[in-house]
């Protein structure tokens, strides 16, 4: 069972829903099967995609890349230069796939905009190793994620 996630920046963002209609169920029936969120940030050449699922038994079928690739293109025409996103560390794989770069946390070096080191930077960097270890991740609720930017405009 779902519960309701909605938060204060959902009236503000562009919600996509990728949907699944089989044939056999003629008529155009449709079920949801993927989504993502996009937020362009106030005053900012920056989005952050978000809320990005799609459920189990339709992965690997390049549901997210479409998304991706709507979202990117829909981003560019608001004036978007680069967008990012948090992401488990274990799944950030799908998201190299897209094109997205891990940010180093602790040692500033990536190619942000200015604007998104502010919004890269994580109030709890000693979560990640005195050794460098785990410096590009923090934790949330116990899992560690990265934070990941593509410029979108070449």
């Amino acid at each position: 069972m779902f519960k309701n996630v909605l938060d204060r920046i959902d009236e503000t963002c562009l919600h996509l829903l990728a949907y699944y209609i089989s044939p056999a169920w003629g008529n155009g029936r449709s079920v949801p099967v993927g989504t993502l969120r996009l937020q362009q940030l106030p005053n900012s050449t920056i989005a952050k995609v978000g809320r990005v699922a799609v459920m189990k038994p339709h992965r690997n079928q390049g549901i997210a890349r479409r998304l991706f690739s709507v979202a990117e293109n829909v981003a560019k025409n608001m004036g978007v230069t680069q967008c990012m996103l948090d992401s488990q560390s274990d799944k950030k794989v799908v998201y190299e796939k897209l094109g997205y770069k891990v940010i180093d946390l602790i040692s500033g070096h990536h190619e942000l905009q200015s604007g998104v080191e502010a919004l890269a930077n994580v109030d709890d960097i000693e979560n990640s190793g005195n050794d460098g270890t785990r410096r590009s991740e923090f934790l949330i609720d116990g899992v560690w994620h990265v934070k990941m930017y593509k410029d979108i405009l070449a």
